[in-house]
């Protein structure tokens, strides 16, 4: 063999011996740049999927939240029911249920949304702080039970809707401290 032909195959075995470990380090290099985007894809997803559910439920509770205040309207059987205003004229009047009901409706008019309007959030928690303190002052000087005696639906309004403004502070106040502490 020549020496020109062995120099040829020493080339052609360095070229290729070259090449060859180029193909591995590009296939080691691109597989795990694959293995890595797809691990963060699944990462990403992971967490989108995990924003997406907490989104979903925190929606869930602005339309919770807007349809017990729209329960007003079975506890006072379609403004009907007396026994309500007669033991609160001032916050249970019919004008009062009214407004409460038309809380419910901006609870659920930002369930979709609530991420853009923090302030109203913020809003949102003091109003039903503001319910909660006067429920606990109703409560301290009125008997529930007389309520009841008088009629049904009046006493389990009475009984449930302080519980229902002091967890429905505390959840909008939350939602309020997530979305404040959120970068916008």
């Amino acid at each position: 063999m020549s020496q020109a032909c062995v120099a040829a195959m020493n080339l052609t075995w360095v070229e290729y011996g070259y090449l060859s470990i180029n193909q591995h380090l590009v296939k080691t290099i691109s597989f795990s740049l694959t293995e890595h985007f797809q691990n963060r894809k699944v990462t990403d997803l992971k967490t989108q999927s995990t924003m997406t559910l907490e989104k979903e439920t925190i929606s869930k509770g602005f339309i919770i939240a807007g349809l017990m205040n729209m329960s007003v309207l079975a506890f006072s059987r379609l403004f009907t029911n007396p026994v309500i205003a007669e033991y609160d004229p001032v916050v249970m009047s019919n004008f009062g249920l009214l407004m409460i009901v038309v809380w419910g409706l901006a609870y659920m008019s930002v369930a979709k949304n609530y991420q853009h309007v923090k302030w109203l959030v913020a809003v949102f928690a003091i109003e039903k702080f503001i319910y909660g303190f006067i429920c606990i002052q109703w409560m301290l000087s009125n008997n529930i039970s007389t309520v009841f005696a008088k009629d049904k639906m009046a006493g389990a309004f009475y009984a449930t809707y302080g519980v229902n403004d002091w967890v429905f502070c505390i959840f909008f106040l939350l939602v309020f401290i997530k979305l404040f502490k959120a970068k916008d």
